[in-house]
């Protein structure tokens, strides 16, 4: 509230068009003489990003989408803050660290298709301690060589929880191995390398869904509870996985690649390498950050 003379004066607030870059914006307002001046225009909540992650964004990204992504990035984080300010803090460092990152934590920016980021061609798996998810998605895809794995890392004595295996190995097919119940066994047949696709593990209900087609499934919740959770790629691609209310987000990190929680803001060090595409597939760019 502004008090000039006799008179009281609100501030204003109103939301910007995407075009205009989007997001909640306040005028600050300038009492000149007998006038009161409405001026600039001041994004409402915090601004978490460097100057220097905010103009890699826009590198990559183009001066429109880039400005539209650093304002969904902030919303992000303003929204985290409003419950957990440490989290959110957390979170903006690995960003900060990583500007690309924005590519990894589901963000829907208007206007904007944004790319998705791809852990390429790791053959180790990064602990994830996901071992009490009931609920987790992802997507994949695998060249004509190699597969995809998620799950608990399959040891020579097979006492695993579960390990799901998409691609060449026993055919173009998905297929899952459950200790102590069940062997390998296949749950979607005739997928294609190079094919985008977005897997989903309900465990609360027991299905498996593959690109909107589901098959029922029957684990052992005790084995599964038991199993360290974990993922690694094998020569082909896998993107962020969603699970709950975490992310598990693709970042580098002080030249290391791996997987940020953002339930517990931990990182989790991979190896591999990092590719970008469009959902269409189409191959993608950014500028280096």
């Amino acid at each position: 509230m502004i008090i000039h003379g006799n008179k009281q004066i609100s501030g204003i607030i109103y939301s910007r068009k995407a075009s205009d870059g989007g997001g909640a914006v306040a005028l600050t307002n300038i009492i000149r003489g007998p006038q009161v001046v409405f001026g600039g225009l001041e994004p409402s909540g915090r601004d978490w990003l460097w100057a220097a992650t905010k103009a890699a964004i826009v590198g990559a990204f183009g001066q429109r989408d880039g400005k539209a992504v650093i304002n969904a990035t902030n919303a992000y984080l303003n929204q985290l803050a409003a419950s957990d300010m440490d989290k959110a803090t957390a979170l903006a460092g690995f960003i900060n660290e990583d500007p690309m990152m924005v590519c990894s934590l589901g963000l829907s920016v208007e206007g904007v298709t944004m790319p998705i980021r791809w852990l390429v061609g790791s053959v180790s798996v990064a602990d994830m301690n996901l071992n009490t998810f009931d609920w987790c998605k992802y997507k994949f895809k695998y060249n004509t060589s190699k597969y995809t794995s998620f799950g608990s890392r399959l040891g020579a004595s097979g006492t695993s929880g579960l390990i799901v295996h998409a691609g060449y190995t026993s055919g173009n097919i998905v297929r899952t191995y459950m200790r102590p119940t069940s062997d390998w066994v296949t749950r979607f047949s005739n997928i294609s390398p190079g094919v985008i696709y977005e897997l989903e593990h309900n465990f609360a209900n027991n299905v498996m869904i593959l690109n909107g087609t589901s098959v029922a499934l029957q684990w052992d919740r005790t084995a599964l509870a038991a199993a360290t959770m974990a993922c690694g790629t094998d020569d082909s691609y896998m993107t962020s996985i969603e699970t709950n209310d975490r992310i598990m987000a693709l970042s580098i990190q002080n030249g290391v690649i791996g997987w940020v929680d953002t339930l517990t803001c931990n990182f989790h060090a991979g190896t591999g390498t990092i590719e970008y595409t469009l959902p269409d597939g189409t191959p993608w760019t950014p500028s280096t950050p």
